[in-house]
This record gives structure tokens, sequence and C-alpha cells, in this order.
């Protein structure tokens, strides 16, 4: 019932204050008193408010009252209400808190719910539960990287009215949800990280945490790189162990568990017992500590000793900032092939670990720098590159002649290219010659610049560039010479037919030379084997009279003139006629030109003419346009120039592999030579796609002896295509492939194959059948006005020739075909039948020359006409398998060639038996030569000499064994090895020179006194006369053990070369052959003191014995000196304490005289003292120097490695470090003993290291 009371309370108190206030009778007791209540937004914060009797109340609930903010309860009727529970602070408003239930005391008004709070008794005090503790559960735990987990905060009291928690991580990797207590363990979170996770109470401010720490994964997978591996004995390897995943504990032990090695338990470093035979194999495990079930091993190889490095390419030129790679390899192939990369001069280049070489942008041209790479099996081996810096500009040509009236060109390369288009090009005397044009005399910017002489003399024309910040410059020298050789005047004419000449064509000519118009010619006469020069000609009964050498014919002066000149063809002559003359302009200048008349050349000839198909491109080659340029001038060609097509017809282009590779699009800027780069046989012809039809292409050149020349090339694209061909052993059929008719449709007509027909050939040769089977008696014959498709039936592709019984030869079927355009195209099916058929076959050896038999010709020719030869025609061969001449005489650089234009005769000039084929060097294989027969009775037909190259055997291997003595090569071997090749005999050889570690190849090697000389790589020693083959002797180098493999180039009579090798076995004895105290106890030394003692420079102490524990002596090593350099004495003086007639006398008087031996300081040698290691080395040291070698002293560093080097005399430090840095002197045990004396064992090895070396 209290509940009840104090809800009706309050609205009963309600009305008695209104009436009293009414009245004017409120008691003072309850006109204002003040009560503590709590309100729920702020709780447990307590107000003081001052409540005002009447204060209205929830109607529905009497223990609720306004609440919002600090509560102002007014003592009038009705109420006021703090303004934060209005809007705009109008308190005549309903309250905006919340959600509104009803209305108070005052009549009209309503309040929300969230406006009221709840009191309790009459005193309306609200009584709020706060939070006293807080506890996080659990209070530690482990997750792995990427692992989640939610944490619960526990408030005490449970039922506080306050539950809210705010969570925070004090690390970045391990966080938290500030709200849900959420926790996230990043991916790249190592094990062991730990992190506090904190809640924070709302009410209060109570905290308590978790602890989170990272957990190691569990371990998949151990892996050891490298996997395997070579190392030599005593040599380490460090292994490295990777344990999966990346957060699984990264710790292993190591452990060998096989093979004669140690390993360091923690770190992986193998080191391979001393004593560890070659090819045994070392097991090395590496265990996870995380699961010991989780292993990996690495297979360790023990190799051989290394015994030299070899880097390749030994030399090589880069621009500054330019990279390569270098390569390295260990001998022998056995020995592990690792190498450490060092630069000798980081200022210039630097080498990264895998042999990647950079140069310095800042390097200066011509700098150079060696790269060694060193042998990780033995650090004492190394080879080296030699890198040297060169400019990234260079200019086709450094100096070049040109004569006035003409014009030359330069074209610059850079490194990189793009930078070509940006070089800068200037004269030194825009007066003599300019760039760009005639009349620029400042600078020109272009890849390529033409050269436009304006008086005699010469200049100097700069390239320059600048790339990566560096400016580079390059210059060419150029010389301009009076007036030279014209362009050529050029006519053609029919067969029989004259052409007239017209001066404007020869003023024309004249003016562009030498600025000046033409006065008069004279004319050199042309040979009377291709036609006669007329004056004033009409007809040949009326010829006007022949022109004269001596006479002048004017342009439009006087007469003769020389519009009245007219060329007439000897009759029945085609091809091209050159007739030179020479020129005077208006100011008396003479020029040299010619006039050049094509005969019965017809429509589409040309100076040069080359075929191709559809879409194939066509590579110039130097041949063609040389004999052009021969013909026309007497000279070969030094350099040409082309105008290029339009590119609706192609483009030409330089260095050209594909559409998508090729150097660059040629333009008429671009100049190319015969015989230095950019060369002429490097251009392409690519024809635009699709396009037939004949193209010229203009050109021009200029000779060797500097006469200019042009003419034009000729390039027919899908005009011709050779005969289908097919090859059938005798009595056996032959099918034929319609894709041979779609490659042949598509050549001529540029379309796709539609059908063909067949002109039958004679039973006696063979019969085409449809669709054949092999026994049946009723096969189908081909038909000549069948329709042979490509779709459909009846099918190109089932037509098969069978040959008559036994018949060999070729047979020759004409076939008319149409493309998917009904365009029409003819050829011809060469069937060749049984071996090397052909219409005219031939056989020869690679290299030999091949002269054609007229009875051979006419023989095809009756076989096919029926009428015996009148002449042949050929299409010439490509230059890379040989050219054919007319009249050939081997040796003469005059020989003819054949034309492609000329008639040769069965009987008369010229003759088709003085016709010879050349093979290419090389070459083998076969070669196809077309040509076309003509009659006796007019009748043409189409053949082709077949000439087969059987390709020779390799030359067998010639193989020596040495005990590291020298190794003669034997003449006989050589000529044997070539002979067994079944070809020409041999002629020379020429040498791949072995690596210096390996040995030394030399030319008259008799003994270390007497060497010869180094043999050279581009000398051509010889099977008959010097240098001879039978004078080149191998030396191993001192220590070697192995095969060395010399491969040689031999050529042989035939001017063919092919590929051979010498096989050298290198195995030191492991005794003496002479001396037999110097056994297998000795066998470090045996190879050296045989090799010393056949080489006379020792003798032994007796016959057979040689001492080898003994000391030298100082005036035994000096003989030894002697012997071995061949040391000549400048005169008698020696040292006082040597007798004169002692069998040293000669040797230490000649080393003193020379500078060698200087006593020991007191004026004395002391002959008979054994020698100091330290003296033995200064003494080698001024040997070298003395008899021409280079022995500069080495640096301190050489001796770091030596635990003695303090040691070592200060007068001897330059020679010992020196022969250290040569691996002449290696040391035992880590020391030098520079103060022990030499043993002649040791003086042996030592001695030979350096004749070897």
């Amino acid at each position: 019932m209290k509940s009840q009371t104090n809800k009706l309370w309050p609205r009963v108190l309600s009305l008695v204050l209104s009436l009293s206030l009414v009245a004017g009778l409120m008691p003072a007791a309850l006109a204002s008193s003040s009560h503590t209540h709590t309100h729920t937004d702020a709780c447990p914060k307590t107000l003081n408010c001052e409540y005002k009797e009447g204060y209205p109340v929830d109607p529905d609930n009497s223990n609720r009252v306004i609440i919002c903010g600090q509560e102002e309860h007014a003592a009038v009727p009705g109420h006021e209400h703090s303004p934060d529970c209005y809007p705009n602070g109008d308190m005549n408003q309903s309250p905006t808190c919340g959600k509104e239930v009803g209305s108070g005391a005052v009549e009209g008004h309503t309040h929300t719910d969230a406006c009221y709070h709840t009191h309790t008794d009459a005193c309306y005090t609200y009584t709020c539960k706060s939070v006293t503790a807080v506890t996080v559960a659990p209070g530690s735990m482990s997750l792995s990287a990427g692992g989640t987990a939610t944490l619960e905060a526990i408030l005490a009291p449970s039922d506080a009215t306050i539950q809210g928690v705010t969570w925070s991580s004090n690390s970045s990797t391990i966080t938290v949800n500030s709200s849900t207590g959420a926790v996230t363990v990043s991916s790249g979170a190592a094990a062991g990280d730990t992190a506090i996770i904190t809640a924070t109470t709302e009410d209060g401010g109570y905290t308590d945490s978790c602890t989170i720490t990272v957990s190691a994964a569990a371990v998949s997978s151990v892996s050891i790189s490298p996997a395997s591996a070579s190392v030599a004995p005593g040599g380490t390897q460090q292994l490295t162990a990777t344990v999966s995943p990346s957060s699984a504990n990264q710790t292993v032990t190591w452990a060998v568990t096989s093979g004669p090695a140690t390993v360091n338990a923690s770190t992986g470093l193998v080191k391979v017992d001393s004593s560890a035979a070659a090819g045994s194999t070392i097991k090395v495990t590496a265990t996870a500590a995380g699961d010991a079930t989780k292993t990996a091993s690495c297979t360790i190889t023990v190799t051989g000793t290394a015994t030299g490095v070899t880097v390749t390419p030994a030399t090589y030129s880069l621009v500054p900032g330019g990279t390569t790679a270098l390569s390295a390899s260990v001998a022998p192939a056995a020995v592990s092939q690792a190498v450490t990369w060092s630069s000798g001069n980081a200022s210039v280049a630097t080498v990264d670990s895998s042999g990647k070489v950079t140069v310095n942008a800042n390097a200066a041209v011509g700098s150079t720098v060696r790269i060694t790479a060193t042998s990780t099996a033995d650090g004492s081996k190394s080879g080296y590159a030699t890198i040297t810096v060169v400019s990234p500009l260079t200019l086709s040509k450094s100096s070049v002649s040109v004569a006035m009236g003409s014009t030359t060109s330069l074209r610059a390369t850079t490194v990189p290219s793009s930078s070509a288009s940006s070089v800068r090009w200037s004269s030194g005397n825009s007066n003599v010659i300019r760039v760009g044009s005639t009349t620029n005399t400042g600078t020109y910017t272009g890849s390529s610049c033409t050269l436009y002489p304006r008086a005699t003399g010469s200049a100097t024309i700069t390239a320059q560039v600048t790339i990566n910040g560096r400016t580079y410059t390059a210059a060419c020298t150029v010389t301009v010479s009076g007036a030279g050789t014209a362009t050529a005047v050029k006519y053609s004419t029919d067969e029989n037919t004259p052409v007239e000449f017209d001066a404007s064509d020869f003023n024309d000519v004249c003016y562009s030379l030498t600025g000046y118009s033409l006065n008069y010619v004279y004319f050199s006469l042309p040979s009377s084997t291709r036609g006669t020069l007329y004056y004033n000609y009409t007809n040949s009964s009326n010829n006007g009279g022949t022109v004269s050498a001596s006479k002048k014919y004017y342009r439009t002066a006087t007469s003769p003139y020389l519009s009245y000149v007219s060329f007439v063809p000897k009759s029945s002559y085609t091809g091209s006629v050159t007739i030179e003359y020479t020129g005077y302009n208006s100011q008396g200048a003479a020029f040299n030109g010619t006039v050049v008349v094509s005969v019965g050349a017809g429509s589409g000839s040309g100076d040069v003419t080359y075929t191709t198909a559809v879409d194939e491109a066509v590579q110039l080659d130097n041949a063609s346009f040389n004999d052009y340029c021969k013909d026309v001038t007497g000279y070969n060609f030094e350099s040409i120039w082309f105008t290029p097509p339009a590119t609706k017809y192609g483009r030409l282009y330089y260095n050209y592999t594909s559409s998508s590779r090729y150097g660059y699009v040629v333009d008429s800027n671009d100049e190319f030579y015969r015989s230095s780069t950019p060369y002429l046989s490097d251009v392409t012809f690519v024809p635009a796609s699709g396009y037939t039809g004949t193209l010229e292409i203009p050109f021009a050149g200029v000779s060797t002896n500097n006469k200019s020349f042009s003419g034009t090339l000729v390039v027919k694209v899908g005009a011709e295509a050779k005969a289908i061909t097919y090859s059938t052993a005798a009595n056996t059929a032959v099918r034929l492939d319609e894709d041979d008719f779609i490659d042949y449709c598509k050549a001529v007509t540029g379309y796709t194959f539609n059908y063909v027909t067949f002109d039958l050939p004679s039973s006696s040769r063979g019969v085409l059948y449809y669709d054949y089977s092999a026994g049946s008696s009723s096969n189908t014959k081909v038909t000549s006005n069948t329709k042979y498709y490509r779709t459909s039936k009846p099918y190109a592709d089932y037509v098969t020739f069978v040959p008559a019984n036994n018949y060999t030869g070729t047979v020759s079927i004409s076939f008319t075909g149409y493309s998917s355009n009904s365009t029409k195209f003819t050829g011809t099916l060469k069937i060749y039948v049984g071996k090397n058929a052909g219409d005219v076959s031939y056989t020869a050896s690679v290299g030999e020359n091949v002269r054609f038999v007229v009875t051979d010709f006419n023989d095809f020719c009756k076989d096919e006409t029926g009428s015996n030869l009148s002449y042949v025609t050929f299409d010439l061969p490509s230059s890379s398998r040989g050219v054919l001449y007319y009249d050939y005489s081997a040796g003469s650089n005059s020989n003819t060639k054949v034309s492609g234009s000329a008639k040769y005769y069965r009987t008369s000039k010229p003759y088709l038996d003085y016709i010879t084929f050349v093979p290419a060097n090389g070459y083998s294989g076969s070669v196809t030569i077309p040509f076309e027969a003509v009659s006796t009775s007019g009748t043409k037909a189409a053949g082709n000499v077949i000439i087969t190259y059987s390709a020779p055997k390799e030359a067998t291997v010639i193989r020596y064994t040495s005990n590291s003595s020298p190794v003669s090569l034997r003449l006989t071997d050589f000529i044997s090895a070539c002979n067994a090749r079944g070809s020409a005999a041999l002629s020379f050889v020429k040498f791949v020179l072995p690596d210096s570690s390996y040995g030394t190849l030399y030319n008259g090697y008799k003994t270390p006194a007497t060497p010869g000389s180094p043999a050279s790589a581009t000398t051509a020693y010889n099977a008959s006369g010097s240098p001879s083959i039978g004078d080149l002797v191998f030396v191993p180098k001192a220590g070697f053990t192995g095969t060395v493999t010399l491969n040689y180039t031999g050529t042989d009579l035939n001017n063919a070369t092919y590929s051979g090798a010498v096989q050298i076995v290198v195995s030191p004895a492991s005794s003496s052959a002479v001396f037999t105290d110097v056994g297998t106890n000795y066998s470090w030394a045996a190879a050296s003191v045989d090799f010393l003692y056949t080489g006379g420079v020792v003798t032994g102490t007796s016959a057979t014995q040689y001492s080898p524990a003994n000391y030298i002596t100082r005036g035994d090593f000096v003989l030894m000196l002697y012997r071995a350099f061949g040391l000549k004495s400048a005169g008698t003086s020696s040292f006082p304490d040597v007798p004169a007639n002692s069998y040293y006398a000669q040797a230490i008087a000649a080393a003193k005289s020379m500078g060698i031996a200087t006593g020991t300081g007191d004026g004395n040698f002391r002959p008979t003292a054994p020698l100091t290691r330290q003296d033995a080395m200064l003494l080698i040291q001024r040997t070298v120097q003395a008899t021409g070698g280079i022995m500069n002293n080495g640096t301190a560093l050489a001796l770091s490695g030596f635990s003695d080097r303090a040691s070592v005399a200060s007068y001897a430090q330059g020679a010992v470090s020196a022969l250290v840095q040569a691996g002449i002197i290696k040391g035992s045990n880590g020391m030098l003993n520079p103060t022990s004396y030499l043993t002649r064992a040791e003086m042996a090895t030592i001695l030979h290291r350096v004749l070897t070396m």
C-alpha cells in the first residue's frame, strides 16, 4: 500500500497547494523545502534540488518527476523546467526528450518519458547501483600470428546501473576492438611478442587486463639452400635453413650425418676435411627446434683442386653506365664452380656477386678495369676480364673523301640508340663543306647527316650529343676534291634497236655536278661486241659515220651536236652497255661521266634485280651491286645510298629480323658500305602487305676510286615463282601436295589457290593418276581438261605421279591454275626420279668448283624439244651458295660473273661450257640453278641444274698425353685428321688459344731458355710452308692436371673450313723417370724435376740421383737461372769468392753483369752457402725483370695470410709478395719460412712454376 500512497500523495499535495495559493493559505513549511535526489543521466551524481510543493509528477507514476538538467521547480501553480528539455528553451512547449507518455499536473502540458525519473518515498530520492570492480577473463592467453579471440569483462556488482566498458591495447600488432573486446594478432607478429589488453569501466574507471602472448606456428617443413654443393678438400660451404611457415620457430640444429666434414650446429657453416677424397659425398641435416620430426638435408660432393679460372668474355667494351654479364668457369669441371667477383677499380666499374658489371656513369672514355673471378675452392686461382670504357657516340666513318658536285653522308650510332636523333652536326669550315643542306652554315640535328661540298679543301665534321648529362663528341675529316664523276645518263632500248642521245640529259648531269651548263663532251668508244656509237644515224645503210673518240660533241654551240649521237646495239646483243665520257662545262671545268644503255631488258629490268614472293622480304647482297659498279666504273663500290620507295609498296630496313625487330627504316641520308659498317648486305626490302608488282628503287654510289655512279634496283614482288619440285626413287610413286600449289598461287597472284589443270607428260616417263592405289588395275588417269580443286572434288591433293618402269631423270609437267579471284597463273611441275636426278645434275666435294658440260644441256634440250640446243640463260643462284663465272681462273681477281640476262651458246661465244660454278666457302648441300634452254628450232624449255655437295665428315680428334712435359704437335696428325673428312687436303689451321691456367702454345719452342714465341690466334699455321704446324709445342702449366682442348679451324685446299680439336691429357708423374731418389715420397716435385731435366736446366748430383732433400747452394741456383733463362754475360767480372774455373763461374758473372746477383754486402757472393727462400725469390724476380718479363713488387696485402710475414727481410718483401701474388709461392701451413733454406726439390717446383706462368 506504500507504493499506492506514494503515487497519490503528490497529486493531492499538488491540488492542496494550488488551492492554498489561490487563497493565500499555503503553510510556510510547505512553501519551499529542500530535498536531495539523484538523476539517471548523471548517476551516481547527487544534486541539491529545491523542491516546490505542488511540483507536477507523471500522472501515471507518482514516483517519476521531470529530470532534465538542474531542476528548478517553481512554487507557483504549474511548474518550470530547465531549458534543456524544451525546444529553443521555451518551457511552455512539450519536452523533446524521448517518447511522450502522458500529461503533467498542468493542464494541456505533455511530457516525454525520458524527461522523468523515479523517486523513492516522499523525499523523491533516486538510488543508483554503482560499479565497484571489473575482472577480465581470461587473465592471459596465447594466440598464433593471424589468430583472434574475444575477451570478457565481468562487472561487480553484476547488476550495476552502468555496464559500459572500453577496451585498449598497448601493441600495434596485437589489437582489440574498443567496444567488443575482440582481439586480433596480425600475420606479421613474431613469436614471443606480447600485449596487455585492458578493460576500463565507464562507471568509476575501474580496470583489469589480460596478457596476450604470440605463440610460434606449427612447423610444416624445413628447406636448405643450397640443396647440393661441390666443395674442395679443406673448403667451406655456408648452408641456410628456412622453416615454414615463416611464423614458426626458425631455429634449427645442424649435424653432419655422413661424410668427411664438420658443421657448426648453430650457424650451418660446413668445413670439409682437408683429407677428403675427391668424389666422396657428405650429408648435412637441419632439424627444426620446433618439431624434431621436420628435417631437411644437403648433399655436398667433394671436388678436386681448382687449377684455374676462365672469365668469358675476356675483353669487353662498355659505354659509361653500361652493363654486361660475365661468366666464369673453374677448371677442372669437377671442382666447385663458385667464384667471388671483384673489380680492380670501382671508380671505373663495379661487379655484383653474379658477375654483372656496371660501368660508372662518370667513367672516363678510354679507361680500363680488370674484373676478377676468384675460385672459392682455391683462393689462389683466379681469372679476369678487361673492360674498356668506350664512347656511346660513334660515326660511320672517321675520314671520307668527296668530289665537288657529289654528296656523302655520315651516320651516328649512340647508346642508347634513342639518343641518335639528338646528335648535333657542325662543320669546321662551312666554306668547304656544309651539313644538312647546301645553304646551311650552322648546325644540323639528326641521326645521319648529308654533307654538301662547297669548295675544294678539307674540314672537320663534328658530331655532339648529350647522354645522361654528359656531352660526347666524335669527328670525321672530310676532304673535298675537284669535279668528280657524274651520275650516269641512262637509256633503255629493245634488242636490235638504236637509241638516240639527248643533250639535255647530259646538261642536267653537268649542272648538277658543277653548277654550270654543259659545253661539250668526248666519248670513250664501247666494245664493238656490244654496239657502236654513230653520228647522225638513220639506219644500217645510212649510219652517218661512227663517233670519234677525239672529237668534241657540243650541246648547242656548234656541230657536231651531242643530240645527233646514237648507240646502235650489236645484232642480237642484250645486256647492259656502259659508255664513258668526259664533259666540259661552260667555264672549262672537266668532269667524268657514263652512259648506261640497257639493251633488250624489257619491262621490269634494272641494273640490280631481285625477285621475291608476296609478303616475303628480300635481303640485298654486295655482289650484285659490286658487279654493277665494276661494270660502270671499273672498280668496286665503296658506298651506296637509296631513294626509298613509297611505303604503299614497301620499305627498306637496316638489320631487319621481323616486323617488330629491326635496326631502322632506311632513308635517303643513309649510306651503306661494302666493307665497313653499316653494311649494304644488312639492308632488306620488305614489300607492303599483299603488294604485287615490279618496283624500281633508284640508288647512287661512289666507287673505291671515288667515281660516282647511279642505277636502279628492281624488285619483282609476286611476279614469278619457281617450279614446284618433287623427288622420288625409281619405280616409286609420288603424291602431289596441294600446299605447293597454294604457295605458288599466293606468290604469283597474291590470292588463294582455287584449281589447276595439267599438261600430261609423255607416258615413256610416267603417268598422272587421280586417287592412285598401288597394285590396282583400275586406277583413274588424270585428264588435261579436268580441274583439280583445293576445296572440292576432284581434289588436287589426290593427284599422284607414277614414274615409268625403271625410268630415271627429270619429268617436266606444265600446269595452269586459277586463284580465288579468277587470276590465271601458269607454272612447271618438276619431278626428279632417281638418285641425284635433275635436268642437269652434278656431284662434288665441298669447296670443289663445277664446270658445266655442254652435252648435258644439249641432251636435256633434245629430250624436251626434240631439237639441239641453241643457247641457255640462267637465273643466278644466291651468293650465299655460290657464284657462276665465265671463263673462270682460280686465284684471279678479275673473273667475270655470269649475267642473268646473257645468252650462253652451244657452238659460239660466249660458250656454255666456259661456265663454272664456284661454291661459297664451306657450303654443303644442294644448289638448284634454274635455266631456260632455247633450241635451234626456237622452242623453249625450262630446267634446273642441280649440284649436290656432300658434306665432309668431322675431322678426327688429335690426342696426346703428357706428364707435364712439353707436347710437340705433329703435322702428320693434322693431315690425317683433315683427310678423315673425305674432302680436300689440309692447307692451314688457326687455333683458339688455351687459357693460361692450362698452359701455353708456342711456335718454335725448344727449351725454357729458347721458347720461341707464343702462338697467335690470327696466324695461319701451314701444312706446307712457314710457319708450320709441326713447329707448335704446348707447354702445360706447372701443377696442372686434366685435359686441355686446343680448338682450331682448319682450311683445306678447296678453301673449305672445318672445326677440329687437339686433346692433351696432362697427368703429372708420381715419380721421376730419370732420378731414382725422386720417388712417390717426392711425387709433388717429380714432374718439375723431369721438366727441368729435359729442358737442360738441371743435371742431378749423379746420373741417377737428384738429392731432392739437399739444400741448393747460392751458386747452383744462379746456375739454374742461367740455364733456364738463357742469360748472356756482358762481361767477365765476378765476385772474389767465386773461383774462375768453377762450373758456376760463368753463370754468376752473367747474373752480376745483368744486376741479378749483387752479393752479400761484403763484396762476396758465398756460392757454396745454402740459399734462403726469400733470397731465391729475390733472384727470381730480378731474373724475370732482367730478361724482359714483368714482375713488379707485390703489395703487403698479399702476405697478410701468412703468420710469419714479419720475418721477411725488408729488401725481399717486394719480391716475396710478387711471387705470392703470381701463385708461384704458396707457403706451408700458413707460413712462408722466408729464412729457411731452399731444398733442391722445392727449387724445382718453384722454377717450374716461374717458367710456365
